[in-house]
């Protein structure tokens, strides 16, 4: 079975750099990738995802209309044990504290260490390959 991976960020870019890094999981089928530019797309998503399918969600913070951490409010209200991780341009040590008292399981910030967002993931989801 292979995971959802769930990116939201309102900048198109962002989904190419994602694929490029993560194309091994992606064309083994380990992983589905999904992008969503915002969090209200990221919810339809998530809704349309059988609730026993493995799922993650890496989502930016400033995104208008539903910030990254409203998104974590609302996933977390419905699906607690899905794993969120932040991806974001804030480096301060408020925005962390805040994304991970509201429960972010992992904060990266940009440009994103791609090896240690694999092994976070790996971390999550152990089946999946170290080789990718």
């Amino acid at each position: 079975m292979s995971i959802h991976v769930i990116l939201v960020d309102d900048e198109q870019d962002v989904e190419f750099i994602f694929q490029v890094h993560l194309r091994k999981w992606i064309k083994s089928n380990n992983i589905q990738f999904e992008f969503a530019l915002s969090g209200n797309v990221a919810l339809d998503i998530l809704d349309s995802i059988k609730d026993d399918e493995p799922v993650i969600i890496l989502s930016d913070i400033n995104m208008p209309d539903m910030d990254g951490m409203e998104l974590t409010r609302t996933v977390r209200s419905k699906h607690p044990d899905i794993p969120i991780f932040i991806v974001s341009a804030y480096n301060d040590q408020k925005h962390i504290d805040d994304a991970l008292s509201n429960g972010v399981t992992e904060y990266f910030t940009k440009p994103v260490d791609f090896d240690g967002l694999k092994k976070s993931l790996i971390q999550v989801f152990p089946n999946l390959s170290v080789a990718c």
